[in-house]
C-alpha cells in the first residue's frame, strides 16, 4: 500500500508552490528586456538542452550562479551524486493536452494544461562519484575483446551542434548594450563575463568534437560527451567585489585533475591561434569595465568629450601624420585615441589616478601629473583639449597650454562660453582678439546622450601661436568665472 504524506508534509509542498507562484507572477511582471538581461547566457540541461526562459528565470531567482541543471537522477546516470544537504531548484513541468507549446508560459489555468513542480539541481551542487578502488577477485583468463572504436561520429555530430548553439549565444551577449545606469551597466559586465565563459566552453566542444572525428581523444577525457560535462571545468568563477561589479576571477569553477588535463589539451589543441584575438578581447573588457566604473564617479568637471566633438576637434586642428600632440587634461582619453589615430604622436595628463588607468589600458601615453603646476616646454604642434569649466579653469588651461606649444603650432581647445560676456573674462578676451583667436558655439545638445550628460553649452576656440607671446595666467582668472 503507497504510504501517504503526512499532514506536515503538505504544508510544507503546499508552501513551496505558494513560493514558486510567487517567482511565476514576478517574472510574469518582467518585461522581456528584464527576463532577456536576467536570463543572460542561459542555462542548459544536463542533455545539453536549452531552458524555456521562464524557467531560466525560476532557476536564476533561487540560484544565480546555476548554468547546467538535471535531476538527481540524471547526475547519477552521468556519473555525479548531489552532495547530501544540497537544496533543490524548482521548475514547472507542463502536464496534459498542449503541454509542450505551454512550456513558456505555467500557469495552472491554462486550457487543457497543469504545471507541476519538478526539482533539479545544478552542476556545482554535485560531485564525481569515485570509482570503486576495492580488489576484485581474479576472473578466469578469457580471449581479449576486440578494442572499442575510437570514432564516434553520432556523439561528433552532437558536440558541434551544441557548440554552434553556445557560438550563437556568444554573439548576443557580445553584443552592445546600454550602460547609462548603474544597473545597466552591471549586466553588461555581467554578459561580457558570461560571453567569455562560454567562448571556453565552445572551444573544448569544438576540440573534442575534432579529437572524436578522428579518433585521437585522450583516455582521461573519454567521458566528457556533453557541454554539462565540460562546462564546470574550463569556465572561472565570477566575482562580485561590490554591488554593481561582475568581474572574472582568476580562480577556476573546478580544479580536478581531469579539469586540469582538458585545459591543458585544449591549449595545446589550439596552439595560440587565439592568443591576440584573446589578449584584444582582454583589453577591450577591461576598458569597458573602468570605462562603467568611471560613469557614475562623482569626479569634478569630468565630461568627456562626444565622438561628434571630437571630430569637429580634429578637424579644425588639420592634424597631419607626425605631428606632436599635447593633451593636458586627457580624461578618460578620447581626445588621445582620435589623435593617435590620425596618425600623430599624442602625450597626456591627467589629475585623476582612475581616469589615467583608463587611459593607459587603451594604450594611450598619459601622466598622472598636473600641467598646470608643470614647467611648459614648447615642444608639441598642436594642443588639443577640453578641460574643466569650473571656476575659471578652462581659461587658466589654455593660456598654460599655449606655452607648449612650438612657434606656428595651433591650440584647438572645448570652452565654456562664459569667456564671451563675464566681467571677469575681459582680459582673456582681449588676449584671445590680441592672438587672432577664432570661436564659435558647438551644437547646444553635443553632450545630450554622451558619456556623462550635461546641459552646459560650449564653444570651440581655435589659437595659431605666433613667434612670440605672453601665455601666463592673469591673476583675475585664477579662482573667477565659472
Amino acid at each position: 500500500m503507497k504510504r501517504q504524506p503526512t499532514e506536515e508534509q503538505r504544508a510544507a509542498a503546499r508552501e513551496r508552490r505558494t513560493r514558486m507562484r510567487a517567482l511565476a507572477r514576478r517574472i510574469a511582471d518582467m518585461d522581456e528586456g528584464q527576463r532577456q538581461a536576467l536570463v543572460g547566457g542561459g542555462i542548459a540541461t544536463i542533455e545539453g538542452h536549452s531552458l524555456s526562459v521562464t524557467n531560466t528565470c525560476m532557476i536564476l531567482l533561487q540560484n544565480p550562479g546555476a548554468t547546467v541543471v538535471g535531476g538527481f537522477q540524471q547526475w547519477r546516470n552521468r556519473g555525479r551524486c548531489v552532495r547530501k544537504g544540497e537544496k533543490g531548484l524548482a521548475i514547472w513541468f507542463p502536464i496534459g493536452n498542449g503541454a509542450e507549446a505551454a512550456a513558456d508560459h505555467p500557469a495552472d489555468d491554462a486550457e487543457g494544461v497543469r504545471f507541476g513542480l519538478g526539482t533539479v539541481f545544478d552542476v556545482a551542487q554535485t560531485d564525481a562519484i569515485e570509482a570503486d578502488a576495492s580488489p576484485r577477485p581474479t576472473a578466469t583468463p578469457q580471449a581479449p575483446m576486440a578494442p572499442k572504436s575510437n570514432t564516434n561520429p553520432k556523439l561528433v555530430a552532437r558536440l558541434n551542434g551544441q557548440a554552434d548553439t553556445i557560438a550563437r549565444k556568444i554573439a548576443d551577449l557580445r553584443a552592445d548594450r546600454l550602460s547609462n545606469t548603474p544597473k545597466r551597466a552591471y549586466q553588461a559586465m555581467a554578459a561580457r563575463c558570461d560571453a567569455n565563459n562560454l567562448e571556453r566552453v565552445e572551444r573544448a566542444l569544438v576540440a573534442l568534437a575534432g579529437a572524436w572525428e578522428a579518433g585521437t581523444v585522450p583516455a582521461g577525457l573519454r567521458s566528457l560527451e556533453t557541454r554539462a560535462d565540460i562546462e564546470p571545468l574550463v569556465t572561472r568563477i565570477i566575482d562580485h567585489p561590490s554591488y554593481y561589479v561582475a568581474q572574472e576571477s582568476d580562480k577556476w569553477r573546478s580544479d580536478t585533475e581531469q579539469a586540469r588535463e582538458l585545459r591543458a589539451w585544449v591549449a595545446r589543441i589550439e596552439n595560440g591561434r587565439h592568443a591576440e584575438a584573446d589578449a584584444e578581447k582582454a583589453r577591450a573588457d577591461r576598458v569597458r569595465a573602468i570605462e562603467d566604473d568611471l560613469r557614475f564617479r562623482p569626479i569634478e568637471g569630468f565630461f568627456p568629450t562626444p565622438p561628434a566633438l571630437v571630430e569637429r576637434m580634429i578637424e579644425a586642428a588639420d592634424l597631419c601624420p607626425g605631428l606632436k600632440c599635447l593633451e593636458p587634461s586627457a580624461g578618460k582619453g578620447d581626445i588621445a585615441e582620435a589623435i593617435e589615430a590620425a596618425g600623430c604622436d599624442c602625450v597626456g595628463f591627467e589629475i585623476v589616478p582612475r581616469l589615467v588607468e583608463a587611459c593607459k589600458a587603451k594604450g594611450l601615453s598619459v601622466e598622472c601629473a598636473d600641467f598646470c603646476a608643470m614647467v611648459p616646454v614648447a615642444g608639441f604642434d598642436r594642443v588639443l583639449m577640453n578641460p574643466p569649466f569650473e571656476r575659471g579653469q578652462d581659461m587658466e588651461h589654455v593660456r598654460r597650454a599655449l606655452a607648449w606649444l612650438k612657434p606656428g603650432g595651433r591650440l584647438v581647445a572645448i570652452m565654456s562660453p562664459s569667456f564671451t560676456f563675464h566681467r571677469a573674462a575681459e582680459s582673456f578676451r582681449a588676449w584671445l582678439e590680441e592672438l587672432g583667436a577664432t570661436w564659435e558655439e558647438n551644437d547646444p545638445e553635443a553632450f545630450k546622450g554622451a558619456f556623462r550628460q550635461t546641459s552646459v553649452r560650449t564653444m570651440l576656440v581655435t589659437i595659431n601661436k605666433p613667434a612670440s607671446v605672453a601665455s601666463e595666467p592673469a591673476a583675475e582668472l585664477i579662482g573667477g568665472a565659472a
